[in-house]
């Protein structure tokens, strides 16, 4: 998948598509590599931990659908845990000043 955004929106796209369908194997196996396939940098960590919570989604929905509640709330707890991260992670990323800014300013004429 590399650095390419729009082609990971296109993947989450078939993930959904797949979990609609009820195709929840396929849609957790897609949801684990496109999070394994996302470095692990500072960069990426937004993309990689939105796509950690949607394997843990599909994962828990999968798990579920066999009837093995106990890894699905084995799953429930990692996905609060991505959840909480996620969200130290946003607050963090508003923070941190953005090293374009000037470059996105003089596009608008600033």
């Amino acid at each position: 998948m590399g650095a390419d955004r729009g082609a990971r929106y296109r993947v989450l796209d078939v993930i959904q598509i797949l979990a609609r369908s009820r195709a929840w194997a396929e849609a957790e196996q897609l949801a684990a590599a496109a999070a394994a396939a996302i470095p692990d940098t500072v960069r990426e960590a937004s993309q990689r931990l939105m796509f950690e919570l949607a394997h843990a989604a599909t994962a828990f929905e999968h798990a579920l659908a066999k009837g093995e509640h106990g890894r699905a709330v084995t799953i429930a707890s990692r996905w609060r845990e991505v959840n909480a991260a996620k969200e130290v992670n946003d607050r963090e990323k508003a923070q941190r000043p953005d090293p374009l800014q000037h470059l996105r300013g003089a596009a608008r004429g600033v």
